[in-house]
């Protein structure tokens, strides 16, 4: 009912239930159809929710988990896989502060991580799923989203506890050239 409402969707899975595989394609099947992206954090033994979906963000633990040969070194093979067993549009695997890899179904972009002294990671992963979401609605191409994504969790991994982030703290930022 809020579909036409909102411009884009974000389904964090901490796999406490609150996913079940047809309620997650009934709603990305729906958002597909009227044009909004989705972008998904899942757990790996619930993988199979999310076909479909935009965008697929798991971690480097989690993306060896789904597929055990994935090497940061040479990620395109592994994104290739994960690509196909996820079923997503596009994949993009965090990789800490070695940044991030992206996958959009043709070729694999590299995010370089950003020298920073890292306090606590805790909350990176839901900051790069919120402003990788507010990138591409902001009509910046994947990459440059995911760069967007990654310049604000370099922000937050520097603050202590679950953090969030200040506008202005934003504001620094310029796509990598």
């Amino acid at each position: 009912r809020k579909l036409d409402h909102v411009d884009a969707v974000i389904m964090s899975d901490y796999n406490k239930g609150v996913f079940t595989e047809d309620d997650s394609q009934d709603l990305i099947n729906l958002c597909r159809k009227q044009h909004i992206p989705v972008v998904v954090d899942f757990k790996p033994e619930n993988q199979y929710y999310f076909k479909n979906a935009t965008v697929v963000a798991p971690n480097l633990i989690e993306a060896k988990l789904i597929f055990p040969d994935f090497s940061e070194r040479n990620p395109l093979p592994g994104m290739k896989a994960l690509h196909d067993q996820l079923g997503a549009e596009n994949v993009l695997v965090t990789l800490g502060g070695n940044g991030m890899v992206v996958f959009d179904g043709e070729g694999i972009s590299r995010v370089q991580g950003r020298r920073v002294d890292a306090i606590d990671p805790c909350g990176c992963g839901d900051t790069v799923r919120a402003c990788l979401t507010l990138g591409l609605v902001s009509h910046l191409s994947l990459a440059d989203a995911a760069d967007f994504a990654n310049y604000a969790a370099s922000i937050v991994v520097q603050k202590l506890g679950t953090a969030t982030l200040q506008p202005n703290e934003l504001e620094c930022w310029e796509p990598v050239k």
